[in-house]
């Protein structure tokens, strides 16, 4: 989803779609916490989530993501430190973009 009108919160129930290979929601008024059920994504190998509203930490369990190779989560309100699941994904090589939020803390 891209430059909707498409608002509210991403559902917990996202994590039920277990074959879902790409996730892109940019440009949107979704807004909230990104949820931990992202993690049960057994195949999502992109995830594009930028010039949103989503707020709050970005959740470890993003690190049971094995096949993930882009994470997108610029320009957002995410705080907090990102979680040391999610820099030792070997498979995210290709392109990691978390700027424009308000992270802190060491990168481990």
């Amino acid at each position: 989803m891209a430059n909707t009108s498409v608002s509210g919160v991403i559902p917990e129930s996202i994590g039920r779609l277990k074959n879902l290979g790409v996730l892109g929601i940019y440009n949107t008024s979704l807004s909230g916490l990104i949820p931990s059920s992202l993690g049960n994504l057994t195949q999502l190998n992109i995830l594009y989530a930028y010039y949103g509203n989503l707020e709050g930490p970005i959740p470890a369990s993003l690190g049971k993501l094995k096949n993930l190779i882009v994470l997108d989560l610029s320009t957002n309100r995410l705080n907090g430190s990102i979680p040391r699941e999610v820099l030792q994904l070997s498979t995210l090589s290709y392109y990691l973009h978390l700027s424009y939020n308000s992270l802190d803390g060491p990168l481990l």
